[in-house]
């Protein structure tokens, strides 16, 4: 439970919400998106003790179907790198907290190297609609652990009118660079943004932003989240698998795709 406040009757006022916190996998920058796993977060403990045994489940379940685990800043830590490690995946994690190792001290080696940022060890431009995304990437790799790499990103958009966005960014990975050269990983991590189709289709069209079941029935929220991933994984499937839309550029919008669901039902 937590305190949260809300207008009620035109009145701000204090109430109690109940609420359900869980970790989900999903594959990022394929169609479709399934969602592969999930682990509730226990009363008491925190979003990465679930995510690891999550990370165990996903080893014993899919193996090396999955080759590359990519997360956010909360997962730049050494518990999280060992497990990963340990399932037999490769990470690609945010680095935005700046005072922590083995970030702070690649940053450190970084700025003494390219202090201005003029000599990028990568570059790379892609079409972006009417305009276009270009991409300068550096790296450090870690001189004491030989298998980790800093990635520092700077990406500019620019949009048809010639307006320019520049966003700066950078990650951690033990991809080895042979695999993956600096602007890959880059790619990689912007790819986590895929999963924002999955948060929108679960929370606005199936409803998973409330909690349906309050306190002492644990067994019937897993029931609930685990009904609400498969119809979400059916319907991905259906779309890009069955009618073969194509993602982006469909030729018809869900919207139509919904109204057959409609008109079919009568048959």
């Amino acid at each position: 439970t937590r305190k949260v406040k809300r207008k009620v009757n035109g009145v701000e006022v204090e109430v109690e919400e109940r609420y359900h916190r869980i970790v989900s996998a999903q594959w990022v920058g394929s169609h479709p998106a399934m969602i592969l796993d999930f682990e509730p977060v226990l009363p008491k403990e925190g979003e990465q003790q679930a995510a690891y045994r999550l990370v165990e489940r996903l080893a014993k379940e899919y193996g090396q179907a999955i080759g590359t685990l990519i997360g956010d800043a909360l997962y730049d830590s050494e518990p999280f790198r060992r497990v990963a490690g340990k399932a037999g995946y490769w990470i690609v994690v945010r680095q935005k907290n700046k005072r922590i190792a083995p970030g702070r001290v690649l940053r450190a080696r970084l700025n003494l190297r390219d202090p201005e940022r003029l000599q990028p060890d990568g570059r790379y431009v892609e079409k972006h609609g009417a305009g276009s995304r270009s991409y300068r990437c550096w790296e450090e790799p870690d001189p004491i652990l030989g298998d980790l790499r800093f990635v520092e990103v700077e990406r500019v958009t620019t949009t048809k009118g010639g307006k320019r966005e520049v966003h700066t960014g950078a990650c951690l990975t033990t991809i080895p660079a042979k695999m993956a050269p600096p602007v890959a990983v880059a790619m990689l991590m912007q790819k986590r943004w895929f999963i924002e189709s999955g948060f929108h289709e679960l929370a606005g069209e199936l409803d998973l932003d409330r909690a349906y079941v309050h306190a002492g029935r644990p067994n019937a929220t897993v029931a609930i989240v685990g009904l609400a991933f498969m119809a979400y994984n059916a319907l991905q499937a259906f779309l890009y698998r069955a009618l073969g839309l194509t993602p982006g550029r469909p030729g018809r919008t869900l919207g139509d795709v919904c109204n057959d669901f409609w008109e079919s039902l009568g048959a």
